[in-house]
């Protein structure tokens, strides 16, 4: 399956931005639930890059789970931080 250029973007920019939106809230406040989204986040956009560009030599289950975790970790690293920031 060949991946067109708008299909990647739209997929992977807006994984970019919240990677890199945790990670500049985490510079700001190094708490343990903003170093949780941050990571989830990154783990997130690291396995969505992998599953487009290595899906040949990577098993797709694995990019598939470590894009769910990342995504989990994220969001409790969100509301752990919201609940917390209150």
């Amino acid at each position: 399956m060949t991946i067109t250029l708008p299909f990647f973007v739209e997929l992977v920019v807006p994984y970019g931005l919240f990677a890199l939106a945790a990670v500049l809230l985490w510079r700001r406040r190094r708490t343990f639930a903003t170093l949780l989204m941050a990571l989830g986040f990154v783990a997130t956009l690291v396995g969505e890059v992998a599953g487009f560009h290595v899906h040949h030599h990577i098993s797709p289950l694995l990019t598939h789970y470590a894009t769910l975790v990342g995504l989990w970790a994220a969001a409790v690293g969100m509301v752990w931080h919201a609940a917390a920031s209150r």
